[in-house]
């Protein structure tokens, strides 16, 4: 999602993924994905930042 939401915005930046950090290997597994019952948006993640220039 990072290199994707950079590359949206017109930066060029390299980045290294590591899970030691904040908030470690908990991170790896599905935490960002909507819950049971979530309202999904029709805006796709490659269509949000698009519109944030």
């Amino acid at each position: 999602m990072a290199r994707r939401t950079n590359q949206a915005l017109g930066r060029e930046v390299k980045l290294v993924p590591t899970w030691s950090g904040l908030f470690g290997t908990g991170m790896a597994g599905d935490v960002l994905l909507p819950g049971e019952g979530a309202r999904i948006a029709p805006t796709t993640f490659d269509e949000w930042p698009a519109g944030q220039r």
